[in-house]
């Protein structure tokens, strides 16, 4: 490889590569100002997203209980010439009602005509792709031929379809007739049931119908428990229009295929039923219902046979009755395998439960399989009687009125629940009508609005919406004019849409009526607020992979373009979702990476690894890895320059999507790594002095200038990369991360370094990592394999698709096969968009994290007046099994939280219960401390790790190593910043580099290095200030340093004094500017302002342990190794003398309370509580 300034030409085809430099490409775009980012609050981690390797598995959908769908419908019905004759005089004159016709005046010869294009029309008006078969009367040998259909249909369910009227009583058997004979003659059940095979549906419309449904029951249990084929011999359902002793009704105004009509035309039967029950002396006569229904049935029913609104008004009515009644009576795995599937399945249920409704009056009860419940008395019923009694008789009350009624009353009393804190208590029914809502209905906004907002109270809310409600009805919402273009009504839906996403994954089968470019209209509708568009892109990303028509619009040049042009002014949260929209991109197949290269969106997504929110920095280094080219070396070490800086990242998710690009990078380059070797060591030098190294740069670097400044790190990529030696030296780096995250205290993130390290080594010859494993280490490192893809965990893919993990990007298909083909995405995109899904949702539907209270909760308490005064009394003692290292109070409580020898960490709460965490190493710094409304426990470590736990879960939620070699054992020094701040301060004496970190952000701000870097100079204390300006830094050699974290400069000191002391143990304060020193020698010393340093106090012939100096009071606790602790005035007089603790014991006074704890070495803590006397 050659370079000619900054253009980096490249040996080969200048088509197959893409060489322009960082210069030009930074031109193409504005970049956003980073440093001036809004930090993020506290993340929502919880204990399930902690194994972030376990969460990155590609994202399936998964439909709630899919069941086998109808593919063919069978209909067995007997010939009109069999239909019994009426056997009394009354019934001389009553027609004989069938398929809505009076069979008593229809020719023989027609029937047959009329039965198959009435059930033809009834059925494929359900569903069009329905297979439809029909048998009148048959002979046994036809019947016999039925197996031949499961033949055919291989898959599907066939319903078969049995209407009883003409037929004999059924018994075992249904009936063939047998024209030698003219009889009817036996076809077996048990013959039928083997024919046909589950996946089944039968219905019988007949008396004593339930006497069929107990023969195939028994079959079917019993092949369940003898046959051991593949069939699923319980895959059946059976409708059956009696019980076993029950016959149909014989009032010959009804239809004799009464549960065929309840089923097949549900309004015109529901009205019928209505006029027999309450207008049978008025408006029935000889001809009814054939002649005078149909005055009535105009209504829903033109005189083209063509239904009109009302008709379509009931049925939506029928529908939302019968599923808000279905929710509340049927368990949920059946309601949701039955009631959300296809329109066919769906359909019939809901009209058998009309069945049993209209059938109640007339002492007959339907029964089912799987059985339903008798749901005829439920009080929904009568929003049914009163829907058509007044739409179809009443000529005052304007149609259709009554149809949103029900919808009313049941967003009524939803709102006024939500207005008394009592939503969790409501009937099932009313969030199933809820989410029934017809477009027309003038308050479906505000529906939605309350929904979300009910959504987004809590888990247990989320949970009871997703059960009932579906993602079509909810996306048709979304997509209708009226939502459009009401931006908060569409934020409503959109957040309703995203919890059904999150919590279902349904959203695969979106139907194609559904017109996705309304979704890129409102993502780049600057009209829309911007966490309204940050939910459209949480809607585009999931659906990029699985939705066809969403993928083509989302990789068009078109879109790519725009989305570049979002990007410069995006906040953090529409950041973080536009750049997992490129992410999810790579899931699917045609993403034309020149689109990318030449827009320089690649260039500017790699600049978000510098965003103050830590899911934006993943995001960014999420994609990344996609980005990345065999044969594109400028583009590659472009991109890994400008991501380097994440391997020192604080967040644990930033650091796996890290070292999976490191991966990646280094997989490309396999065939470079024998040889090379990895530059740098962290035992003695900062971050910034590795970076400089790195370079070849002799001038200092500022680590707060290149991570907060976009234009400085792109000139130390470009000092690199002028470099003949570029490529080689960016292959270091990668191999030297791969080494100094063996030791990372995330489980994950060290799984996948030692993976790599040991490629590594095995493929460059050289051994260089002596790593040990670490005691919270969840697996061991496998054998070194000398193919990067061996080891490669699987990646995302597309859930339509099949794909290897191999790099022969021929495989792909593309139109040129000169352009670069997007590799196999191995990366952490997967569980990044899990997890910002969960976050997002989590925050509620306005996307807006609460803003925390910065105000303080502490205790306050009059100062004690010491000396002769006052007493201690023992208050509390625990045993623990191993040494308490270091202690820390709650400020809000008595709570106290332990470290251990052993790298456990104990948080005792007032009630004397205790949480634990165990970590790495031994816990050598522990402070608890309040941001915002909640506690957090921040740990160091002896092997140079940091962690911030919640003391409510089992893992930390943030944990990183802050500097050095963990095979050095030295103390991990930590110091929150004063008044509630989310910064905090860490030192290890083997670097001695001061880092400013930022809890929030999980990000490093900057480091200093207050003295020459040179291991006599050990840094063995650390205290912030109160102002939260100044820094006292404690050495080794007794060395004091005041440092200025408000300086970029690193090696600025304001004042420095050496006294003639041995190491500093430790250094407090009291008010703003007064600080005391514990030396290893014995001596306490004093000092105000850095001035005027006095010798407080001196133990003879003996080491200070630990020690701590009372907020409120002149007192100080001392323990050293020679004698149990003690509280000693100002004026270095021994108060009182604590035994019990014995000698080497670790002290802690409460914050405010007049409390002191003394831990043992043997693991005794013990509670003091100071009084007057």
């Amino acid at each position: 490889m050659s370079s000619d300034g900054d253009g980096y030409d490249i040996d080969g085809d200048d088509q197959d590569t893409f060489s322009l430099p960082l210069d030009s490409l930074t031109q193409l775009f504005k970049p956003q100002e980073f440093k001036n980012s809004v930090d993020s609050t506290i993340p929502h981690n919880t204990d399930s997203i902690y194994d972030i390797n376990k969460l990155n598995t590609p994202i399936f959908s998964h439909p709630n209980n899919q069941i086998h769908q109808v593919a063919c419908a069978y209909l067995l019905c007997s010939s009109s010439i069999y239909f019994p004759p009426p056997d009394s005089e009354y019934f001389t004159d009553k027609p004989t009602i069938y398929m809505w016709r009076n069979m008593s005046k229809t020719l023989p010869s027609d029937f047959s005509s009329y039965v198959q294009e009435y059930f033809h029309d009834k059925y494929v008006s359900i569903k069009k792709q329905l297979r439809f078969f029909f048998q009148v009367a048959p002979s046994i040998e036809k019947l016999q031929n039925i197996a031949t259909m499961r033949r055919e249909i291989t898959t599907g369910r066939i319903l078969f379809h049995y209407i009883g009227y003409g037929f004999p009583k059924i018994k075992e058997c249904i009936y063939a007739f047998d024209k030698k004979t003219n009889k009817f003659v036996d076809y077996p059940l048990c013959d039928l049931f083997d024919a046909l095979k589950p996946p089944t549906w039968f219905i019988f419309d007949c008396s004593y119908a339930e006497c069929a449904f107990k023969v195939i029951k028994n079959i079917a249990d019993f092949k369940s428990r003898t046959k051991s084929t593949k069939t699923n011999w319980s895959d059946w359902f059976c409708f059956c229009a009696t019980s076993a002793n029950e016959q149909l009704p014989a009032d010959p105004h009804l239809p004799r295929d009464f549960l065929t009509s309840c089923l097949l035309t549900p309004i015109r039967t529901a009205i019928l039923c209505h006029i027999l029950q309450y207008y049978r002396t008025t408006l029935v006569n000889d001809d009814f219902p054939l002649r005078d229904l149909d005055g009535y049935l105009l209504k829903i029913c033109n005189e083209k046979n063509e239904l009109t609104p009302l008709h379509d008004s009931l049925t939506k009515t029928l529908n939302t009755i019968t599923d808000a009644i279905a929710a509340e009576a049927i368990p949920l795995h059946i309601y949701q395998s039955i009631f959300s599937a296809d329109d066919l399945t769906t359909t019939l249920f809901r009209n058998f439960l009309l069945a049993q409704f209209l059938l109640r009056p007339l002492h007959v009860h339907p029964t089912s399989f799987p059985l339903l419940p008798d749901l005829s008395m439920h009080p929904l019923w009568q929003h049914l009687r009163t829907a058509i009694d007044i739409s179809v008789f009443s000529g005052l009350t304007l149609t259709p009125s009554f149809h949103n009624d029900i919808f009313q009353r049941a967003l009524t009393t939803f709102s006024a629940s939500l207005d008394n804190n009592t939503a969790m208590e409501l009937a099932i029914h009313i969030f199933v009508i809820l989410f029934h809502l017809p477009p027309d209905f003038e308050q479906r906004s505000r529906c939605f609005k309350l929904l979300a907002k009910y959504a987004s109270s809590s888990p247990d809310a989320r949970k009871v919406l997703t059960k009932y409600a579906t993602i079509d009805f909810i996306f048709s919402t979304l997509l209708s004019d009226s939502f459009l273009n009401d931006p908060s009504s569409f934020h409503a839906a959109a957040y309703l849409a995203i919890v059904m996403f999150e919590s279902t994954r349904s959203f695969t089968n979106f139907k194609e009526k559904y017109d996705m470019k309304l979704l890129e209209s409102a993502l780049f509708n600057t009209n829309f607020p911007d966490n309204t568009r940050a939910l459209v892109s949480v809607i585009i990303a999931t659906l990029i992979p699985n939705n066809e028509q969403m993928r083509q619009i989302a990789v068009s040049e078109e879109f790519v373009l725009k989305l570049r042009k979002m990007l410069e002014t995006s906040t953090e949260l529409l950041s973080l979702w536009s750049l997992i929209i490129q992410r999810r991109m790579f899931d699917s197949f045609g993403v034309d990476l020149f689109q990318f290269y030449g827009a320089g969106l690649h260039i500017q997504t790699a600049s978000f690894c510098l965003n103050h929110s830590s899911l934006v920095s993943a995001a960014a280094i999420a994609t990344t890895p996609c980005l990345l080219q065999s044969g594109q070396d400028i583009v590659n070490m472009q991109l890994f320059g400008l991501c380097m800086l994440c391997g020192f990242d604080a967040n644990y998710v930033v650091r796996f999507n890290f070292i999976l690009f490191v991966r990646r990078f280094l997989s490309i380059y396999s065939d470079k790594i024998p040889g090379n070797t990895a530059i740098g060591k962290l035992g003695h030098q900062t971050f910034a002095s590795l970076i400089d190294s790195w370079s070849d740069n002799d001038s200092v670097t500022s680590l707060g200038q290149l991570i907060s400044d976009f234009s400085a790190l792109c000139r130390t990529v470009q000092d690199i990369m002028r470099r003949n030696d570029s490529l080689r030296r960016f292959i270091s780096i990668a191999m030297f991360f791969a080494q100094f995250m063996c030791d990372d205290p995330h489980p994950s993130v060290r799984k996948h370094a030692r993976q790599i390290n040991q490629t590594t080594e095995g493929l460059s010859g050289v051994q260089t990592y002596r790593g040990r494993e670490t005691s919270n280490a969840n697996s061991a490192p496998v054998s070194a394999t000398s193919n990067f893809e061996m080891i490669s965990s699987p990646g995302s893919f597309p859930s339509q698709f099949s794909s290897s993990s191999s790099d022969d990007e021929t495989s792909v298909p593309s139109s040129n096969d000169n352009q670069p083909k997007p590799a196999s995405c191995d990366s952490g995109g997967d569980a990044l968009y899990k997890m910002a899904v969960q976050d997002l949702v989590v925050n509620g539907y306005m996307s807006e994290k609460v803003s925390e209270d910065s105000s303080s909760k502490i205790f306050t308490a009059a100062p004690i007046d010491f000396l002769e005064t006052t007493n201690i009394t023992l208050s509390k003692t625990y045993s623990f099994p191993g040494s308490i290292t270091s202690l820390s109070f709650d400020n809000d409580s008595r709570a106290i939280a332990c470290g251990f020898y052993d790298g456990s960490v104990s948080y005792i709460k007032e009630d004397g219960k205790i949480n634990k965490l165990r970590l790495s190493s031994t816990v050598s710094s522990l402070d608890v401390v309040n941001i915002g409304n909640n506690n957090y426990s921040v740990c160091g470590t002896d092997n140079g790790c940091c962690y911030f736990w919640d003391m409510q879960s089992l893992y930390p939620l943030c944990c990183f190593r802050c500097d050095g070699s963990p095979l050095q054992k030295s103390p991990q020094l930590i110091s929150m910043m004063p008044d509630n701040s989310k910064k905090f301060l860490t030192a290890r004496g083997n670097c001695g580099a001061v880092k400013l970190w930022d809890f929030g952000s999980q990000k490093l701000i900057n480091e200093w290095l207050p003295t020459a870097n040179n291991k006599d100079n050990v840094i063995t204390s650390l205290l912030a200030c109160p102002n939260g300006n100044e820094v006292v830094v404690g050495y080794n050699t007794g060395l004091l340093v005041l440092l200025d974290v408000r300086a970029d400069n690193y090696q600025l000191v304001i004042n420095a004094n050496v006294m003639d002391m041995s190491r500093i143990v430790d250094i407090k304060s009291s008010g703003e500017r007064t600080f005391f020193a514990a030396h290893e020698n014995g001596q306490v010393s004093q000092w105000t302002n850095f001035e005027s340093m006095t010798n407080l106090m001196s133990i003879d012939d003996d080491c200070i342990r630990s020690f701590d100096v009372m907020k409120s009071s002149s007192v100080l606790c001392l323990s050293s190794k020679k004698a149990s602790p003690s509280l000693i005035s100002f004026d270095g007089k021994i108060m009182h003398n604590m035994k019990d603790a014995g000698s080497c014991a670790c002290v802690k006074f409460h914050n405010s309370l007049p409390i002191v704890s003394v831990a043992s070495a043997n693991g005794k803590l013990y509670e003091y509580e100071i009084h007057n006397l």
